[in-house]
């Protein structure tokens, strides 16, 4: 089976970390989730491991959120405000006990502890001999790192070395960058700023250039200006921009001339600062004009919504979640859920597509918002030594995570309350395509296997690794640590298959080939114009790149506009409310009859006692 890359890197949080005990001492789990679908919180004490495992304290009345640092640093996994129970667990339980890397300089002792890390965690290395030589192999190395950068490269390739194509090992600056996912708050105006017809340009662009380059290439011109597409509850959005207003200056200044990255740098400032926007806005007739007033914009703090909703016809709910990694992806997705199950005879469209994945906690939540009854997600997780099932499956009320406990205690169980939001009777239409990956494919695939939605589009990645995401000294480490098999099915490599296949793989390699074709024939022009006799060759090859970005325009307006895979989502979403009525209907054909039957029964058993003689048998009965 070919392997498929994901174009860029979104792990799998892990809602549970068993695996993080006896981590080095400057180790922390980087995000707030919820273990085993509780809000709780796992305290693990870092300190060298006693003889005997310390048996657990009581739990707390309320758990401490965010602590402040102690000398033994605890992995907090508490949401804000949530109670539950605290489980500790003393390092070195499993047989991994610190080591003495107090003689080592700072940014040795740091890729020692790194290697440790992984292998404490690290689904490749619970058997104990393998586990040993490789940390051996690795920490002989350390002594010739020498400095932090170093280390990074260092630790990269320990990593590599494990072979796991979604372990992810994320420096400082790009651990920063990747906080936005989590945390999506911006101080600005809070606008898409889109140069529109960027891709006439971009297609263009030699088949390899530089970042710095094609960005100098992204102009604004009277054919390809900036248009504005704010963001709800934005500054720009109070303000009175409207989606689609075209920017034609800002502070005073004209765009005309200036790339994206000059127009981002203008607009950007402090929170509470003005800025003065002059924007062309289409009328009633469709003509662009000039506002007689700018708009004043007041920065401020603005979060970047992950979920979009709008209407279609036939009282269809058109909901895309763009990930799962933002704090508040299940809540948005509640409120949309909670929207469109309201709808009369109502249906939902769920697009998937692109979305590379993010936190398990939500993936959870999500499907028990829709599912009323059955299995969820089954984790195959490290534990020590071991790899441990964990199953979670959803019923009316609530969602519950089973799983073996400690020393063969037997089987605990945690339930979380839910909330079902989309009634048992309103169609689900789920659109994924090779970049649904993870996350999504936990919800396409939970809601599939269990006969509550039909799927549409292409196979999906094939993600079906977790990684738990931990943080030592300001680096973001993605550790792969679980399976997660949606609803029991194993999904690695595999993906999730639509019930209705509807490929936009011929479209996408036509575009692919006319760029090709007129990036080709751009090439010929220089030579075409310096050569007075090659005025014939010269037409020739203008007329082929019209027609080239003409047929491109035309194949992106199809995509765009008429996207085949959402309107086959839609008529499938039309299919699925006429089988529910129809085997409801049949259901209450069968209830009905069954009904009919005891009835006549029973008007029988009473005209024959009607009609029994006194002294009979019967009557005697």
């Amino acid at each position: 089976m070919k392997l498929r890359l994901l174009p860029y890197a979104v792990a799998l949080f892990a809602s549970m970390l068993w695996t993080a005990t006896a981590l080095p001492a400057s180790t922390l789990i980087k995000d707030d989730v919820f273990i085993l679908g509780v809000p709780a919180q796992m305290s693990v004490p870092l300190a060298p491991p006693a003889a005997k495992p310390a048996a657990a304290p009581a739990p707390a009345a309320t758990p401490a959120v965010n602590p402040a640092p102690a000398a033994a640093p605890t992995l907090n996994l508490a949401p804000t405000g949530s109670q539950g129970t605290i489980e500790q667990l003393q390092g070195g339980l499993f047989g991994f006990g610190p080591s003495t890397t107090e003689a080592l300089p700072a940014h040795q002792k740091f890729s020692k502890e790194f290697i440790e890390l992984l292998a404490n965690v690290h689904f490749t290395l619970t058997d104990k001999v393998k586990r040993e030589a490789w940390t051996k192999k690795w920490v002989e190395q350390i002594g010739t790192i020498k400095d932090y950068k170093e280390a990074d490269t260092f630790n990269r390739k320990v990593m590599k070395s494990l072979d796991q194509r979604f372990d992810y090992y994320l420096d400082v600056d790009e651990t920063k960058d990747s906080g936005k996912k989590t945390d999506p708050t911006f101080v600005g105006i809070g606008s898409r700023i889109e140069l529109k017809g960027s891709e006439e340009i971009t297609d263009s662009f030699p088949e390899k250039i530089k970042r710095e380059d094609a960005d100098k290439l992204l102009v604004v011109t009277p054919e390809h200006p900036i248009a504005l597409g704010p963001f709800p509850d934005s500054p720009a959005a109070k303000a009175g921009v409207l989606k689609g207003d075209i920017l034609l200056k800002v502070d005073g200044k004209d765009l005309t001339g200036m790339t994206t990255e000059e127009v981002v740098k203008l607009i950007k400032g402090k929170e509470d600062t003005k800025v003065d926007l002059t924007v062309a806005r289409k009328d009633a007739t469709g003509k662009i004009s000039p506002l007689d007033k700018s708009i004043t914009v007041i920065r401020g703090k603005w979060t970047a919504p992950v979920v979009e909703t709008r209407a279609l016809p036939n009282n269809v709910s058109y909901i895309k979640l763009e990930h799962f990694m933002a704090d508040k992806a299940a809540e948005e997705m509640l409120s949309a859920l909670t929207a469109a199950g309201k709808v009369k005879d109502g249906k939902i469209i769920l697009d998937l597509r692109g979305n590379g994945g993010g936190r398990l906690d939500h993936a959870i939540n999500i499907v028990s918002y829709m599912l009323a009854e059955g299995s969820i997600v089954t984790l195959q997780k490290r534990r020590g030594d071991d790899m441990v099932n964990q199953r979670t499956y959803t019923t009316l009320d609530s969602t519950l995570t089973t799983q073996p406990v400690d020393f063969n205690r037997g089987i605990s169980v945690q339930a979380q309350p839910k909330v079902l939001v989309v009634p048992v009777d309103m169609p689900i239409v789920i659109l994924i395509d090779d970049g649904s990956a993870s996350a999504s494919e936990i919800v396409s695939g939970a809601l599939s296997f269990n006969k509550r939605a039909v799927i549409v589009g292409e196979t999906s990645h094939g993600k079906g690794v977790g990684q738990d995401v931990l943080e030592l000294e300001g680096r973001s480490i993605r550790v792969t640590s679980f399976f997660f098999l949606p609803a029991g099915r194993e999904t690695d490599f595999e993906g999730i298959h639509p019930d209705r296949v509807v490929s936009l793989e011929k479209e996408i390699k036509r575009i692919i080939a006319l760029r090709k074709e007129l990036r080709d024939a751009l090439a010929k022009v220089p030579a075409a114009k310096a050569d007075p006799a090659a005025a014939a060759v010269l037409a020739e090859v203008e007329a082929k790149i019209a027609a080239c970005r003409a047929e491109l325009k035309s194949l992106r307006t199809m995509l765009q506009e008429n996207d085949p895979q959402l309107k086959a989502a839609q008529e499938e979403a039309e299919k699925e409310l006429v089988r529910i009525r129809s085997e409801a209907a049949e259901r209450k054909k069968v209830r009905d009859e069954a009904v009919k039957k005891k009835q006549e029964a029973w008007d029988a058993e009473l005209k024959k006692r009607a009609l029994a003689k006194p002294g009979d048998p019967d009557e005697e009965e």
